[in-house]
């Protein structure tokens, strides 16, 4: 739920207007005395806390936005997972060229949905320290990743762990690759793995592996496709999701979220206030219990506002939203 991060701002911690034009100190009845003179004495640390309070109300909020969904949808977070490649019976080495090589994946996506690159294994004959891998969004040209990684020989599992926004009308087409010229792992088939099931190319979900191979030698100034094989994944057995996204389905309607979000923010202000030991030489005009009180009324505040925010709101007919057959609306004859 990262879309609402510096969605609302605290003014002297921030760069610029906040996106709701908005920030926390305008709440009524807040008192920002002790959050000013926080602030103002200590802003470098302060931004970093509010940073953290901010990350902490993400997690809270994705889990307050999903628990009211789930009560009249069934939105499943990962549609499909997916495996593309395939580790021959003998291991062959790749050629070394001067080349980006490695698995170009393309397809279709639903509205609400996102790619996940979780993480891919490869087969090194050799140990090699500080080997990159980069991910590519070739519609864009765009870097999207480094990943560094020590190499053993053997089998190796690399941790990518991307999700990528959906890019809406244009269809994902990314690339995970390597120099070649660098160094070289064991051939891989193009191939794909669905329920148990091994088949070559095609499709699978919407998903085909049937354009893989090296990239131009422009490297990364200039990527542009030069497919030269399409029986070889350059060494890469990969896994992915499709994702359902919450965050695609809040972003657009994110400003009737706006009270419950600065309430969430106020809540966790508090226990920043109350737990954290650098600043009770701020905090000392407040007794626990009164901080306590404070907690629960804007924590009562999030949960009123939360749903109301969904009160009266149509879901789309979508593949990430299903009924829930576990609430159906009863009507009793008078």
């Amino acid at each position: 739920m990262k879309i609402f991060k510096d969605y609302i701002g605290l003014k002297a911690c921030a760069v610029g207007n906040p996106r709701s034009n908005f920030w926390i100190n305008q709440m009524a009845g807040v008192s920002m005395k002790s959050l000013d003179k926080i602030s103002n004495s200590e802003e470098k640390t302060f931004v970093n806390t509010w940073d953290n309070i901010q990350e902490r109300c993400c997690l809270l909020m994705n889990e307050g936005i999903l628990s009211r969904l789930n009560s009249r949808v069934l939105m499943p977070i990962v549609k499909d997972q997916l495996q593309f490649g395939l580790q021959p019976q003998t291991l062959t080495i790749n050629t070394s060229s001067n080349d980006y090589v490695g698995i170009k994946i393309y397809g279709t996506q639903d509205r609400y949905e996102r790619v996940q690159l979780t993480s891919f294994n490869c087969y090194s004959n050799a140990i090699v320290t500080d080997a990159e891998f980069y991910v590519y969004d070739l519609n864009k040209g765009l870097l999207l990743k480094t990943i560094t990684t020590d190499l053993v020989v053997g089998y190796n599992l690399v941790f990518i762990d991307l999700e990528i926004e959906n890019n809406g009308n244009l269809y994902p087409n990314y690339f995970l690759c390597y120099d070649n010229s660098e160094f070289q792992l064991n051939q891989t088939q193009a191939s794909y793995q669905d329920d148990c099931n091994i088949q070559s190319n095609g499709f699978v979900s919407g998903y085909s592996v049937s354009c893989v191979g090296a990239i131009n030698t422009g490297k990364q100034t200039n990527i542009k496709a030069n497919v030269t094989s399409t029986s070889n994944t350059w060494g890469l057995i990969l896994d992915l999701n499709q994702k359902c996204s919450l965050d695609e389905f809040i972003s657009p309607i994110i400003d009737r979220f706006k009270l419950a979000w600065a309430y969430l923010l106020l809540s966790e202000i508090i226990q920043e206030t109350k737990l954290s030991e650098r600043f009770n030489i701020f905090t000392t005009q407040y007794t626990n219990e009164e901080l306590d009180g404070m907690y629960d009324h804007y924590i009562n505040e999030y949960n009123k506002y939360l749903d109301i925010s969904f009160k009266n709101m149509v879901l789309p007919k979508n593949g990430c939203f299903s009924n829930n057959e576990r609430f159906q609306q009863t009507f009793a004859r008078p």
